[in-house]
């Protein structure tokens, strides 16, 4: 009957959940390594440094000079706001890597415009990525 079946199957899975639990990766506890001293001591804002904890981890590992990220100042103008694999050069069929032709029906920098705002793009085809800039 359908009464067994489920009863065998809450009993299953009450089980199956005890043994999981059992089981289950405890974790590491994270120490802390104030003699670890980060490669350098000015960091920008690509390090991502938006609350307190961040800013203290980078000053206990002897970074003197940090910039919070864009999200906290929103002080966007000429900084670099994405790296893409994905590029235009090479979606249209100009990319040299790939075959694509060398003469570009364009003059650089291009930009991209959304509205009132503008981006500037920059190819750095040696290492095959397109950056975009706010303006």
């Amino acid at each position: 009957p359908v009464s067994l079946i489920n009863r065998v199957r809450r009993e299953f899975l009450d089980e199956f959940i005890g043994i999981r639990i059992q089981k289950r990766y405890a974790g590491k506890k994270i120490k802390h390594n104030p003699g670890a001293q980060f490669p350098v001591t000015q960091v920008d804002f690509t390090e991502n440094i938006s609350n307190s904890l961040s800013r203290q981890f980078y000053e206990r590992h002897g970074v003197v000079s940090a910039a919070p990220a864009l999200e906290v100042t929103e002080d966007y103008a000429g900084k670099r706001l994405m790296t893409m694999k994905h590029c235009l050069k090479y979606q249209l069929g100009y990319c040299r890597r790939y075959g694509g032709s060398d003469q570009v029906p364009w003059e650089e920098p291009l930009f991209l415009v959304d509205g009132d705002r503008r981006f500037r793009l920059e190819f750095e085809c040696t290492a095959c990525r397109m950056n975009l800039y706010h303006m």
